[in-house]
């Protein structure tokens, strides 16, 4: 199966990008668009409250990317307000319908310019670190896939509903 074990996809992100199991400082954190092993989307966050190593994640049971097809994907973000407030969010939404809610977040600890929005991160993989990650073909040998990415576009706005961006999946 092309998705593996999953990974990653576009994403927002401050000056101070939080990633690969990095330590969240104050003003660091992201928030990525993330497959699952069976073509499921969830989010994929770093932020100042954040349980594990790698960041959390809240997805949905239902959706599945399906190979051959565009999907429009469109990450919606709102930090919070300020420093002190856990009231920050992100959504994702797949061919123009909510899929997924990651509502109450930390993402930055002090309230700067540095740890506003200002990174559109484009960073796509499967995994992981490690091979057990990588896609495989039937006799189980290693294989190189394919995913096309069009329509970025990024709005700034008032936690609204933004148009959604594409993508390909072969």
């Amino acid at each position: 199966n092309q998705f593996t074990r999953g990974g990653k996809l576009h994403g927002l992100a401050p000056e101070n990008r939080v990633t690969g199991g990095n330590r969240v400082v104050p003003d660091g954190w992201s928030a990525r668009v993330n497959f699952s092993g069976d073509g499921g989307v969830r989010t994929y966050l770093y932020s100042q409250r954040q349980d594990g190593t790698y960041g959390d994640s809240v997805g949905n049971g239902g959706f599945r990317f399906v190979k051959g097809r565009y999907h429009a994907v469109s990450l919606h973000l709102g930090l919070n307000d300020s420093a002190d407030r856990v009231n920050g969010f992100a959504r994702i939404h797949v061919d123009g319908e909510l899929l997924v809610e990651h509502d109450d977040v930390q993402f930055r600890a002090v309230d700067t310019e540095a740890s506003l929005i200002s990174h559109l991160h484009i960073s796509t993989f499967h995994g992981g670190s490690r091979p057990l990650w990588a896609p495989r073909d039937e006799s189980g040998e290693y294989t190189t896939v394919y995913a096309d990415f069009d329509n970025f576009a990024i709005y700034r706005g008032e936690r609204v509903r933004t148009a959604p961006g594409r993508c390909w999946s072969e």
